[in-house]
């Protein structure tokens, strides 16, 4: 009897031993750190891309914008000359 507590208990103790709740609380934190890291790398390129893009929006609607200035004063000037010879 007295060896069959002890073997139960051996048995008890053997069985409690390999995985650590301390290990798979480990491995879940860094994999939790490793995915809050993908998703500020994601969110960053992301931020950079929409900066970016209204860079070139922006530039875009500048040169336009220049471009109709020109144009315009063109087609003002040249109307201009156009109705002093009319009315010589």
């Amino acid at each position: 009897m007295k060896h069959t507590t002890l073997l139960a208990v051996l048995c008890l103790l053997l069985a409690g031993c390999g995985d650590s709740p301390h290990d798979d609380t480990s491995l879940r934190l860094a994999s939790e750190e490793h995915t809050k890291r993908i998703e500020a790398e994601q969110r960053a390129e992301k931020a950079e891309h929409n900066r970016c893009f209204w860079q070139s929006t922006a530039a875009a609607v500048g040169s336009t914008a220049v471009l109709l200035l020109v144009l315009g004063t063109a087609l003002g000037s040249g109307a201009r000359n156009y109705g002093t010879k009319k009315m010589e």
